[in-house]
């Protein structure tokens, strides 16, 4: 009798801690960027371009370009950031050991979900943003089929938590939740930036594709962990295909990656570019996810 009372309490006990567990992501900490309606470009000590973006850039945040050096923004003003150069995070604060286990001896499963599944390439869908659907969940159905295709378990949500406002981060920490009790082990919010086309623009293997940015949000316990993986998925793509990753970006905001150390946001490639290079990007993501981690096979 005892333990049935306990089984029935924690029914009634669980939906409310994970509300309270929501709540507070929501009201106490930044969620994630608001896009801005230009572009910011990202310029180092002599005045050369580092990275453009449309993500909101602070004083704090730090950028990994492609060649691995560190680049810390000092100022922001009138759309131009101010970077100078400074040593890796990992060199003076390395955090906790990163749990690197592989996937055979864990669940397979890798969530894929859009906090702004809104966002759209224009040369393909002839506008930036669908509320209803954007060209960005086709993007994270080519992933997710190409995980599949190499025996990962991978959940899609395809919801667009529109409005794309301030609050959408809040509404795609709610679908999180939901899946976070079937074990995901890698957790990507996959985006699109609003830069122009050649801040995005990559060639691997004489094809064109749309570069990724890996996004870690910095005001976030998790964030040591996160950056592992960033940095682990950034090697891994350098060695097996140059030129896909643009780089990892510490930006002010968690982006509920608070909620797992295996979570990231991924911006693949920019409103500008047609949406067929992005999904060219994400079929090679997924074989360097594959490569890294041992291909689960079927």
């Amino acid at each position: 009798m005892h333990s049935r009372r306990i089984a029935l309490l924690m029914i009634v006990l669980i939906p409310v801690l994970i509300d309270a567990a929501v709540r507070f992501g929501a009201e106490t900490r930044a969620p994630g960027h608001q896009e801005l309606t230009s572009p910011c470009a990202l310029r180092g000590p002599g005045g050369e371009q580092l990275l453009t973006t449309a993500l909101s850039l602070t004083p704090g945040d730090l950028y990994v370009d492609s060649q691995d050096r560190c680049w810390q923004i000092v100022r922001v003003e009138r759309g131009t950031a101010r970077a100078r150069p400074v040593a890796p995070p990992w060199n003076s604060d390395p955090g906790p050991a990163v749990p690197c286990i592989p996937l055979g001896a864990l669940p397979r499963t890798i969530l894929i979900y859009h906090t702004h599944g809104d966002e759209s390439y224009v040369p393909s869908e002839g506008t930036s943003s669908i509320p209803t659907g954007g060209g960005i969940l086709r993007v994270g159905e080519r992933l997710a089929t190409s995980l599949r295709d190499v025996g990962f378990r991978v959940l899609h949500d395809r919801s667009t938590h529109w409005p794309h406002d301030a609050l959408a981060y809040h509404r795609s920490r709610r679908t999180v939740f939901r899946y976070l009790p079937r074990g995901p082990y890698l957790l990507f919010d996959i985006h699109r930036d609003g830069a122009p086309a050649r801040a995005y623009r990559g060639e691997v293997a004489g094809e064109p594709v749309a570069q990724i940015l890996l996004v870690v949000g910095r005001l976030n316990p998790m964030r040591q962990a996160n950056l592992a993986l960033a940095r682990a998925i950034k090697k891994a793509a350098d060695r097996s295909h140059p030129g896909l990753i643009k780089g990892i970006l510490l930006a002010r905001g968690h982006y509920n990656q608070d909620l797992d150390p295996g979570a990231l946001l991924l911006e693949v490639g920019c409103h500008q570019l047609p949406r067929s290079e992005a999904e060219r990007s994400v079929k090679l993501l997924a074989a360097v996810l594959a490569g890294l981690y041992g291909a689960p096979g079927r």
